[in-house]
């Protein structure tokens, strides 16, 4: 299926940012836009690194734990970010209204602790192309061996990691699906697992919502792939039935939760499978959780 949006990638003027596994001819098609390539577009400064960004979307910061060392498999994490109406509104389905702020959080914690270079993070909103981000490597800078900070690239994926401004709201999540099965399909074809994590409330509007949910079920029952769908404003009992297929991973939020979970919970799932990773939990300051 073939998205309705233009949103076309190439590495464009910054070949850098993308790791051998990520960034190849296959891999990006050869198509082209001005969000890769670094020019201006409406709601950017200066290419990737800026964005439009709502008054409501604060920064964040809590001790997530220790991410732990990487098992040596690339991987692509893919966050897909609903920014309709009744996520984004007053009273809407953001019970924390800081689920970019924490996301955020969940990636520099894991890009701090990174060394390998084979990890990559890619953001598709669902109607607001020109924010997108593709596949950009995360990792530490290695020349600071204790306090190192992560290097410049991530900040083309923190930028993106924003409430755009100029959002249309829409509640349709195929289109962005469709170009997150494209992007999969590609670094596939090089070796790299993907991990899909879609943040919504999940009240869809789509034509065939029933198609969509059939899709993110496949697209989990795949060797070297895993979907995480993060059902903001839903307790359990109230998450779409559809959801609860083998292979989804659902994480409900609520206003009941406490600041923070967002951002434990997502951590979590980007170091699932790290030997000796020790996460701390929002009521669980000591750091259980220690894995072998």
């Amino acid at each position: 299926m073939t998205s309705s949006r233009a949103r076309l990638w190439r590495t464009g003027s910054q070949p850098m940012l993308l790791a051998p596994a990520f960034a190849t001819p296959d891999l990006l098609g050869g198509r082209s836009s001005a969000l890769a390539s670094g020019g201006h577009g409406a709601g950017r400064v200066g290419g990737l690194t800026g964005i439009s960004r709502d008054s409501r979307d604060p920064d964040v910061y809590y001790r997530l734990g220790y991410a732990g060392i990487c098992d040596g498999q690339a991987k692509l994490f893919g966050f897909l970010l609903d920014d309709s109406g009744s996520v984004t509104s007053a009273g809407g389905n953001d019970p924390l209204s800081r689920r970019y702020g924490e996301t955020r959080l969940a990636v520099t914690t894991l890009a701090e602790a990174c060394r390998c270079g084979r990890e990559a993070v890619a953001v598709i909103h669902w109607d607001v192309g020109r924010h997108d981000v593709p596949p950009v490597v995360i990792r530490g800078d290695t020349t600071r061996p204790w306090f190192y900070r992560p290097a410049k690239s991530l900040s083309h994926v923190l930028g993106g990691l924003r409430q755009p401004a100029d959002a249309a709201g829409t509640s349709c999540l195929a289109p962005a699906l469709a170009e997150a099965e494209q992007l999969v399909q590609r670094v596939g074809r090089n070796g790299v697992a993907s991990h899909l994590i879609v943040l919504s409330d999940f009240e869809l509007l789509d034509t065939d919502p029933d198609d969509v949910f059939t899709r993110l079920a496949g697209f989990a029952g795949q060797p070297d792939c895993q979907v995480t769908a993060v059902a903001l404003g839903k307790p359990a009992d109230r998450v779409d039935s559809r959801l609860n297929r083998p292979g989804i991973q659902v994480l409900p939020l609520t206003a009941a939760d406490p600041p923070g979970a967002l951002a434990h919970a997502l951590f979590g799932q980007l170091t699932a499978g790290r030997s000796g990773r020790q996460l701390i939990t929002p009521t669980q300051p000591s750091g259980a959780g220690r894995d072998a």
